[in-house]
């Protein structure tokens, strides 16, 4: 039996309403990943707390395969090549939001967030866990402490393989957006 949709929310507790907290179904998503992950977010602050439950299941499961999809920003006037601007994120997230001497997932970026004319820019705005293909996370919730424990924030989670073929034909687009691994 498939479980029922289920809402996530973040935020005050509403007394009397069952509510799962996002923070709560992240770690357990971490936790309980299989063999596959998939996180995309516009947002990460404070990923070492967030993130250390996944890099500890990494290391139990040395066949886990972990990929981020990331919202990469160019600032105003930054002329750098692309891929400059993606390396310098990279560090960044390794230095501030990834456990340090814990195996790394794989770090993609969205082309369009880096193009050079502000005109032809998108962002990677979704908010989406996918864990081993069948259980999914939709939130409006970004990878932050405030995002998925404090701010008012809602989301689903479904249990669903059909979301699998859905996800990974609506990532094939950055496959060739890699970021490095070593910063």
């Amino acid at each position: 039996r498939v479980p029922s949709p289920s809402l996530a929310w973040s935020g005050p507790q509403v007394p009397g309403l069952h509510q799962r907290e996002t923070d709560t179904i992240l770690d357990e998503l971490f936790q309980t990943v299989r063999d596959e992950l998939w996180v995309t977010t516009y947002v990460i602050y404070g990923g070492r707390r967030l993130l250390a439950p996944l890099a500890t299941r990494m290391v139990a499961r040395p066949g886990l395969t972990v990929t981020f999809l990331m919202d990469v920003k160019r600032g105003s006037g930054d002329t750098r090549p692309a891929t400059q601007v993606a390396e310098a994120f990279a560090r960044d997230f390794w230095a501030q939001n990834w456990p340090s001497g814990t195996r790394r997932p794989r770090l993609l970026y969205y082309p369009r967030s880096l193009e050079p004319s502000s005109a032809d820019r998108a962002s990677m705005h979704a908010k989406v866990v996918v864990a081993d293909g069948e259980r999914v996370l939709v939130t409006s919730a970004n990878l932050t402490t405030k995002g998925v424990s404090e701010n008012v924030e809602v989301g689903v989670m479904l249990h669903d393989r059909a979301d699998r073929k859905s996800t990974r034909l609506n990532s094939s687009h950055v496959s060739e957006s890699r970021m490095p691994s070593s910063a």
